[in-house]
């Protein structure tokens, strides 16, 4: 008897355990699209979820506004061409169109008011077009927009968001193609869409809770396209913010002529001073530019700036060392020429 309950209390475990990732996946991965948007700026990558049968798709707002021609891929690639427009919320960057086609998989909505740190999600999308790549995490924090530092917001670009509204911060990868793509709880439900990361964090991202997609859902009339909204710029190639962040770096770190007197000084004294005053000069401490100036700039950009801002300066530290030895030794060899002319050669 005993073994008897033992065999059904495992087997009512095995029955209550969480799915796994993969379980999830299969679930959901039917219902789930990459997005091709030709926008003003060009082609724009993106990925989003159907949430009912008759062809409605959730995506990121930023994905498609402006659009002309919109293509979602379902997984194995087949292409269905977008007739419309549902709806919007610009505020929450969400945008819900019509593809064509009938009987389509779907999957259910959740509640993101039910999440807290901690707690697992799974995030689909289309991370550099690598399309319908899953990956999980967990949910660092469900953050209200008042509580976010003011740089972060500007960072963010969150100024025009309610302080009350809210936003879930993941630890699961988002690179650009993520954007627009569903975030799953435990149970296959679509809690958020992804609509945003900090740059140069690969697991600091955030998506909006699906409680504001549902009124979305209440409508029935399809505007056709161009997407209404502002199209969003294409992302910066990797590196361009450390490169204009070294630009400015080593423009401002340029003209220190601090250690002129110093290695004038050194020449003066003795020639064999330079030995020491210009290597000293090289590897001395530099001042850091103030923090005021990196206010709304990347990581990358700080990073670049003061990566090239630290070497110029030590460069023209030596060099100006350099220049004020050499002044100090012609005029060393002045005052040694006409000592040994009043006494004579």
């Amino acid at each position: 008897m005993r073994k008897i309950l033992a065999l059904l209390l495992l087997a009512a475990t095995a029955a209550w355990a969480a799915p796994t990732t993969r379980e999830i996946a299969d679930r959901v991965l039917p219902a789930t699209v990459l997005i091709e948007a030709m926008t003003p700026h060009g082609m724009s990558l993106g990925s989003g979820v159907l949430v009912d049968t008759k062809g409605a798709v959730l995506t990121a707002l930023h994905v498609v506004a402006g659009a002309t021609a919109v293509t979602v891929k379902l997984p194995g690639g087949t292409a269905l061409p977008v007739l419309g427009v549902l709806a919007i919320d610009a505020h929450h960057d969400l945008a819900l169109l019509r593809v064509q086609g009938d009987a389509l998989p779907t999957v259910p909505l959740g509640a993101a008011a039910a999440l807290g740190a901690g707690d697992k999600v799974i995030v689909i999308g289309s991370p550099e077009g690598l399309d319908h790549s899953v990956s999980d995490g967990v949910v660092s924090a469900v953050r209200r927009i008042g509580a976010f530092p003011a740089d972060h917001r500007r960072e963010l670009q969150l100024d025009g968001w309610s302080d009350d509204d809210t936003l879930i911060q993941l630890t699961a990868p988002i690179a650009p193609g993520s954007s627009g793509g569903p975030v799953f709880n435990t149970e296959g439900a679509l809690v958020g869409i992804v609509i945003l990361k900090v740059v140069a964090e690969e697991k600091i991202g955030f998506a909006v809770p699906v409680e504001h997609a549902r009124p979305l859902l209440l409508s029935q009339t399809v505007t056709p396209l161009p997407v209404a909204g502002t199209a969003a710029a294409p992302p910066a190639a990797p590196g361009n913010d450390y490169a204009q962040g070294a630009a400015d770096g080593e423009r401002d770190g340029d003209g220190n002529f601090l250690w002129a007197p110093v290695g004038c000084a050194a020449g003066v004294l003795s020639p064999l001073y330079s030995l020491a005053v210009i290597p000293l000069a090289y590897i001395s401490p530099v001042s850091s530019p103030s923090a005021a100036q990196f206010v709304g700039k990347s990581p990358e950009y700080v990073r670049g700036y003061l990566h090239a801002f630290s070497a110029e300066r030590h460069r023209d530290n030596a060099g100006v060392a350099c220049c004020g030895v050499a002044a100090g030794c012609c005029i060393n060899g002045i005052f040694e020429l006409g000592r040994h002319n009043r006494r004579g050669w």
